[in-house]
């Protein structure tokens, strides 16, 4: 029985500061190609629908947030597939962790934790002065260009992007509070200590200014996870070949079905 056709929810995880709407056409294309059913995209308490709460300055208490978000907005019942970005695939760890009877499969995209990558490699050195200089950006739009410009490579995606961005930011204000709980959250983050019976897929981006995509390789060759790599893409994939990521996840997610045919 494959994926699409057992009783399954496919919920989307996004990363550091953003939110559902920073999906771009990467949901509707996995709904289109992967999904029977409409996918959930949960937000991180802090971000989009949840800006007015402030984020837990751990893992475990963001995945235990975005859990009961999980069971309240899934059918009762239904195992759980997670796509998961950066800080959303530390949260989908931490998921596998302490709940794996919940998920049937994981899909990690640029992510990282403490014990395999040191701190300047799972946020590269380079990138620290630009990050630093964020909170003093001339006005939200130029913010918005600075993070577009540090996590996506394909300059014609950050144009088509960056109204939205800034409308996004403006309507819906990640507090101050809640990013640097998130940051503190990212940096502590120590990920599986055991073996987890559930399917897991490593995506990394090798263009990644963001997290060095040898972090990503760690990840997979510890629990003998499968990876694949993407050549010129940036820390955020899922808007610079969203069409790539759909499909390698549709390819792996059939090859679980054949293992269990």
């Amino acid at each position: 029985m494959s994926l699409k056709e057992r009783h399954t929810t496919w919920i989307l995880l996004r990363g550091l500061a953003r939110q559902a709407g920073h999906w771009g056409r990467f949901k509707e294309l996995f709904e289109k190609s992967v999904s029977p059913q409409p996918v959930l995209t949960i937000d991180l308490p802090g971000a989009g629908e949840f800006f007015e709460e402030t984020s837990p300055a751990n893992i475990s208490g963001i995945m235990q947030f975005v859990r009961g978000q999980a069971i309240l907005k899934s059918e009762p019942g239904s195992k759980l597939n997670l796509v998961a970005v950066s800080l959303g695939a530390m949260v989908a760890m931490q998921w596998l962790k302490e709940r794996p009877g919940d998920l049937a499969s994981a899909v990690l995209v640029n992510s990282s934790e403490r014990s395999q990558s040191a701190i300047f490699e799972r946020l590269r050195w380079q990138i620290w002065p630009k990050l630093l200089g964020l909170p003093f950006a001339s006005s939200v739009k130029r913010r918005e260009e600075l993070i577009l410009a540090l996590v996506s490579n394909d300059q014609k995606a950050r144009d088509e992007l960056l109204a939205e961005w800034v409308r996004l930011a403006e309507l819906q204000p990640v507090g101050t509070l809640s990013l640097l709980n998130q940051l503190k959250a990212a940096a502590l983050f120590q990920g599986l200590s055991e073996p987890v019976d559930v399917p897991v897929l490593v995506v990394r981006s090798l263009g990644d200014r963001f997290v060095d995509p040898a972090c990503s390789e760690r990840l997979a060759k510890q629990w003998d996870w499968p990876l694949i790599s993407h050549s010129w893409g940036g820390h955020d994939l899922a808007i610079d070949d969203p069409e790539w990521l759909v499909e390698q996840i549709k390819v792996w997610s059939q090859s679980l079905h054949n293992a269990q045919s």
